[in-house]
């Protein structure tokens, strides 16, 4: 016998209110004696027990407490042991996230390899034959195996299934498990998951689970986990500084060991240096590293514990951030309040008039985006300007004729949360009229700030590079005005110059970043640098196929951008990274311990799951309802 919910039986002490309201109830009964002078003695031995003695013959009082009891029964869902007939549908969820391809067990194998094994060790021993579902967690819970009995063609897929290190969407992954396990009359479903997959307490206990087998993956020292948190570097002319910040457990009494390694544009190893510091009593401890040696990229390296569950996050490359000065091409009849804006944040801006001829290629040599000021319409119909404007990243500003101009409604400005949208607000801010965008113009891209039910400020990319829409002339608005407008030129040109310098920085593997690509640029693909550098091309990809992703395992990576000749346009290093959420996520091993109801397959091969009794109790409830009218109606 299993209780799928024993905290139900807290209903069980509505029993004690039961019994209280029959002890309290007044109950006379007459009788004729000659004289209450013999019956004194015996009247005070009554009425020291009378409480107790009026639960005697009570028979509907016992009863309703069989009554409540099965009630209690019933929520704290007993379920029993059977075995599953050889076509029942098992549907297996596998987490492939990075916590998962990271953590090693006492075996020194990965939490991944491990759950891998057991699976196809669970199809060689336990497995009835039936029909097998395989999912995989990811961005989106991919199929990999839709109810499928091939035992070879099983074992094939779960041998090829590869860590996913991006941002997973585990209930999501979960809910389709679920949702596959009740199309079908008898299902069980196996989830091989570790104890940092991400779903709340709800989520678990939200299904009818009585077929639910958890495998999970857990170890004792994650609570003594070490890691470094952040890895940052910065350059004063010719001399490096680092900070890192490293986390572990608190009150450890050891001392904490951290290199960096200075790797050259190649991937070859140029130098290290090391450096000790005595953990803090906090759980935090932070090195501060001076006149690190020259280097393309860097690595910092905490030497781990004997007995670290996740070696993984005990190293993290970081790139020297860059300070440019970047270049604007303007092309506006005037605009003072935007020129002054773009002068403030230190960009360079060359202007020229809607009437002006294509520049020269010296000069757009120069150029690092271009802005189009009420300008876009008349230079798109121009095949020159077009060309040119194709060719980089583009800033449109508006200037709605009477005919363009949308509808505006008394509604409360909206503002998306977005780079270009951070920390800026529409509070006390006027716009007189804005351009309406047909449905085909709005599709593209995403809408950051709607004002008056329309969209003022969009934001996506063309062919390749980031594209930023103002739908409002700022001379129609006193946006300029607010001390905001500084802070949004700012997000606007950091958006526009992403992806601009030699270095990419920081990006989630399997993410689509927003990259500028060179004119010139025909095809692209990741090179692999790290620890052991290879010549291996990762995700070649020409520029009309659209957007460029990020490498799948962490690590450093050059991405080299190729002409039409296959000769090289230009090579810039960015750093992939695991979903570090991964990892701060809270343990969900005694949630799911508290909701665990089915037992792993036998030996012999038969799977075995829960059969629920609230039918039978549901009968039984009945038929001492049915009996407690019958005793109620006939006063006994």
């Amino acid at each position: 016998m299993h209780w799928l919910s024993l905290t139900s039986a807290w209903f069980g002490l509505a029993a004690l209110l039961i019994i209280a309201m029959y002890i309290l109830k007044k109950r006379y009964e007459p009788k004729r004696i000659s004289s209450h002078l013999l019956w004194r003695q015996v009247l005070q031995e009554q009425e020291a027990n009378r409480p107790w003695q009026r639960l005697k013959q009570q028979l509907l009082l016992w009863l309703q407490l069989m009554i409540l009891l099965l009630i209690v029964i019933a929520l704290m869902e007993p379920a029993v042991e059977r075995k599953l007939a050889e076509d029942t549908h098992a549907v297996i969820l596998l987490d492939r996230s990075a916590s998962m391809a990271t953590s090693i067990d006492t075996d020194g194998k990965t939490y991944l390899d491990t759950a891998k094994h057991e699976l196809i060790s669970w199809l060689d021993k336990e497995w009835g034959g039936g029909e097998v579902t395989l999912i995989v967690n990811g961005e989106y819970p991919q199929i990999l195996a839709n109810q499928s009995n091939q035992k070879q063609e099983l074992v094939r897929i779960i041998e090829h299934i590869d860590p996913y290190y991006g941002t997973t969407d585990d209930e999501t992954a979960l809910s389709l498990a679920r949702a596959l396990a009740n199309s079908s009359e008898q299902s069980m479903i196996h989830y091989f998951v570790d104890e940092r997959y991400n779903i709340n307490q709800e989520v678990i206990q939200a299904e009818d689970n009585s077929l639910e087998i958890w495998h999970m993956y857990a170890s004792p020292a994650a609570a003594e986990d070490e890691r470094i948190r952040s890895f940052t570097l910065s350059q004063e002319e010719r001399a490096v500084h680092g900070f890192a910040t490293v986390m572990h457990a608190p009150q450890e009494q050891r001392e904490l060991e951290l290199t960096v390694t200075a790797y050259n544009e190649q991937g070859r190893k140029l130098s290290d240096k090391s450096y000790k510091q005595s953990a803090a009593a906090s759980g935090v401890t932070t090195f501060q590293m001076y006149d690190l040696p020259q280097g393309h990229y860097y690595m910092a390296r905490l030497t781990p514990h004997d007995q670290d569950p996740n070696p993984y996050n005990n190293k993290q490359y970081g790139l020297i951030a860059e300070e440019r000065v970047y270049e604007a091409l303007l092309i506006s009849d005037g605009n003072l309040f935007l020129e002054k804006a773009l002068q403030l944040m230190n960009v360079g801006v060359t202007k020229l008039a809607p009437t002006s001829a294509v520049p020269s290629q010296e000069l757009l040599s120069t150029v690092h985006f271009i802005i189009t000021d009420g300008s876009y319409e008349k230079l798109t119909k121009d095949n020159a300007w077009k060309d040119v404007l194709d060719r980089f990243p583009l800033w449109i500003v508006d200037h709605p004729a009477a005919d363009q101009q949308a509808k505006l409604v008394h509604a409360e400005p909206v503002v998306k949360e977005h780079e270009v949208t951070q920390y800026f607000t529409m509070d006390d801010i006027f716009i007189s009229s804005i351009r309406e965008l047909s449905a085909e113009e709005l599709a593209p891209h995403d809408v950051l700030v709607q004002y008056g039910g329309a969209a003022a400020i969009l934001a996506g990319t063309h062919n390749q590079k980031p594209l930023l829409r103002y739908t409002f002339a700022l001379q129609d608005s006193d946006l300029p005005l607010r001390a905001v407008f500084p802070l949004l030129v700012m997000n606007s040109v950091d958006y526009l110059v992403s992806g601009s310098s030699k270095q990419l920085g920081s990006m989630l593997a399997n993410a689509i970043p927003t990259l500028s690509m060179s004119a010139d640029t025909s095809t692209s693909y990741w090179h692999h640098l790290d620890e052991e550098p290879s010549d291996e091309k990762i995700s070649e990809t020409a520029v009309e196929d659209g957007y460029v992703t990020a490498p799948s395992v962490p690590g450093v990576y050059s991405l080299i951008e190729l002409n039409e000749k296959g000769d090289t346009v230009q090579q810039r290093t960015a750093v992939i990274t695991a979903d570090a959420t991964e990892f701060a996520t809270a343990s969900i091993a005694e949630l799911i311990s508290g909701s665990s109801n089915a037992e792993e397959p036998n030996d012999q091969g038969e799977g075995t799951g829960m059969s629920k009794l609230t039918a039978w109790l549901a009968a039984c409830l009945m038929l001492l309802l049915l009996l407690e009218w019958e005793v109620y109606r006939r006063g006994i």
